[in-house]
């Protein structure tokens, strides 16, 4: 008996260690070839046929070398996916070319190509996680396809000489496409000499949510350049159009038109010869630190008109009322090359001394510039940062995040205040920024939050105190954040967040008003506020937000604008304590339970502000019981006594 478990314990064992060296086995390299079988293994010496029986043999992280040659197509249907999300990755043999038909990769996870030449490619029914990497497509019908799929990208590569077909085309015919990154692409000479009714467009995004283009090269680029406008019935929400060169629609209309879509960000673009247009029907359209080389004075006031946010930009002529708008009577002569004839001679890099230098919103810029190359603490409009350096830490906040993606919140560099509640005990409550703003609980209770743990306030003086500090002082833009469970709202004002001041506020957020409606302040000379169109739920998790970029003041709730208008003054600051849940100005206290309130120095995008509002703050350590003020002044809460400036 002894002896035999002896032997079951040593099998046990070998079985173990066998399991844990197939877990953290390295990488492997299998190989494709004209002269394979997919009766065989796959390796160098016995290569497989097909592309699938590769898939289907290689492990998660694997790569598959393929033989140089010309192939009829590529294609992954249907294939199982793997139990890792590490993608398998196709690549050319060592020194070798790979030409093909049609790249085809239908209802298949994890998988990336690189650095091949095909006739057309489609990610299409399914798929997910998906990489084309430096992916070119010369001379043919039509470039890329994509419908039904999730997290695609398309990393450098090239879409060109395209008759009479669109450059990248998606369409609802296997369903809405979510998450999709466009990084580096250079697409060009689009037409349609083989059809010449035909309406070919650069990028037409019939049906898709969370799209980013970026770094890009856009010029002769059809009928439409970049065409954001959903059909059949499908969307097109939450774009980041950022960091690209931009040339004509030769054949027709606009380099960038944006239409019926929702929650669109336009940044440090640089365009020339394409008209840019935002139609009245298109939802939250913001638009930085662009050089609008060839915008008229009408197109521009069109543009500064339609979009929600229009500041820091340049063009030739006047721009209707736009904000911090420079005026340039020939920009395109500060551009390396304007001229899109050929397509290989267009070349916006700036030259030195050109006006855009140091014309961005820090706030509003990607970190790096359309090379790559880190922006300045100055940094300028346009797609290129002259003299740029190695890549930073971004200084402002990332892109609109797609749908679904994994970017991150703004970054700690503007985060000045972040509270989880999360503490186990204690009065004391943690500011997760680093910043050190922490604050002192007076008479809120702990109980569980939306993540985590969260503060329930009575109602009748409960509050939360953060003594003054000069990173809270916020007086050229903002963005306060909270989600909120209300038990009532009434027509009663129900503090969430308030920086007070004598007399006044600073700035605040309140999930009711003297309409029981939520609203957003700021301290322009007076105290200027924005209010929701209709009551919160009680007994329910609203998240709540104001954004206030020295221009206008807005209102979100749930991630969705709900109000707003222009401020376009400076903002006042104090030396009184910030305070959630109540104040000591006014009787305004909140009934029931806040978390994970965010204080930023900077206005969040909307989509910003909905990676924020899926993601906790953090958890906090925990924090022993201290000394902290005297409770607020109990008792029922009454009116205001002064008087708020409502923006319409």
């Amino acid at each position: 008996m002894i002896v035999a478990l002896g032997a079951l314990r040593a099998l046990a064992l070998a079985v173990g260690a066998l399991l844990l060296s197939a877990a953290f086995a390295p990488a492997a390299t299998l190989h494709v070839s004209h002269s394979g079988s997919d009766a065989s293994a796959c390796s160098a010496v016995a290569p497989c046929d097909s592309f699938e029986r590769a898939y289907e043999v290689a492990r998660p992280g694997d790569v598959v070398r393929v033989a140089g040659g010309t192939y009829d197509g590529l294609s992954l249907s249907d294939v199982p996916a793997k139990s890792s999300s590490e993608r398998v990755v196709f690549e050319p043999a060592l020194g070798a070319s790979v030409q093909a038909g049609n790249l085809t990769i239908r209802n298949t996870d994890n998988v990336e190509f690189r650095d091949m030449r095909v006739a057309t490619w489609d990610v299409i029914d399914g798929s997910e996680h998906v990489v084309l990497r430096n992916i070119t497509v010369l001379n043919e019908t039509s470039g890329g396809f994509m419908s039904g799929v999730s997290d695609v990208q398309v990393i450098g590569g090239e879409i060109g000489n395209i008759d009479p077909g669109d450059g990248i085309h998606f369409n609802n015919q296997y369903g809405r496409s979510t998450n999709i990154v466009i990084d580096g692409l250079y697409m060009h000479d689009l037409n349609r000499t083989r059809d010449t009714s035909a309406h070919n467009d650069g990028m037409q995004t019939g049906d898709v949510d969370g799209l980013t283009i970026r770094n890009s090269t856009i010029t002769n680029s059809g009928t439409q350049g970049i065409f954001l406008n959903p059909y059949n019935g499908g969307v097109t929400n939450n774009v980041v159009v950022e960091n690209n060169f931009l040339g004509s629609a030769h054949l027709g209309y606009n380099i960038l038109n944006v239409r019926g879509v929702n929650n669109v960000v336009v940044r440090n673009n640089s365009f020339q010869g394409g008209d840019f247009y935002i139609g009245p029907e298109a939802v939250n359209v913001d638009v930085y630190n662009n050089i609008l080389a060839s915008s008229s004075s009408s197109d521009c006031a069109t543009l500064a008109g339609n979009a929600d946010a229009f500041s820091h930009n340049l063009s030739t002529s006047s721009c209707g009322s736009a904000a911090n708008h420079t005026r340039v009577a020939n920009l395109s002569s500060q551009y390396a090359s304007a001229s899109s004839n050929p397509s290989s001679a267009f070349d916006l890099h700036l030259k030195p001394g050109a006006a855009a230098i140091g014309k961005a919103l820090d706030g509003q810029t990607p970190s790096a510039d359309i090379d790559g190359q880190a922006r300045d603490a100055a940094p300028d409009a346009g797609a290129d940062e002259l003299g740029g350096g190695p890549p930073r830490t971004p200084a402002g906040q990332p892109p609109a995040p797609p749908s679904g993606g994994s970017a991150t919140s703004a970054l700690p560099a503007h985060l000045v205040g972040a509270w989880s509640f999360d503490e186990s005990s204690g009065r004391r409550v943690l500011d997760g920024s680093g910043n050190g703003n922490h604050g002192t609980i007076s008479g809120a209770r702990r109980v569980r939050g939306r993540h985590g743990g969260g503060l329930r306030f009575d109602g009748a003086g409960d509050m939360v105190t953060v003594a003054d500090a000069s990173s809270l002082d916020l007086a050229r833009q903002l963005t306060l954040e909270a989600w909120v469970r209300p038990a009532a709202v009434r027509s009663m004002w129900r503090t969430v967040v308030v920086k007070e001041r004598s007399r006044q506020l600073a700035y605040g957020l309140y999930a009711g008003s003297r309409s029981g409606r939520p609203s957003g302040h700021v301290n322009a000379g007076r105290d200027i506020g924005v209010l929701g169109r209709k009551r919160i739920a009680t007994g329910r998790w609203t998240h709540l937000a104001s954004t206030w970029d020295s221009k206008r003041l807005r209102l979100f709730v749930n991630g969705k604008r709900v109000a707003g208008g222009k401020v376009a003054r400076k903002g006042r600051t104090s030396r009184r304590p910030l305070r959630f849940g109540g104040n000591r100005l006014w009787r305004e206290w909140f009934k029931g339970t806040i978390d994970e309130i965010r204080i930023y120095d900077r206005a969040l995008t909307p989509a910003q502000i909905r990676t924020d509002r899926a993601a906790a703050v953090g958890a906090a350590s925990s924090a022993g019981s201290v000394a902290g003020p005297k409770p607020g002044k109990r008792g029922k809460a009454r009116q205001r006594k002064h008087k708020t400036r409502w923006l319409r």
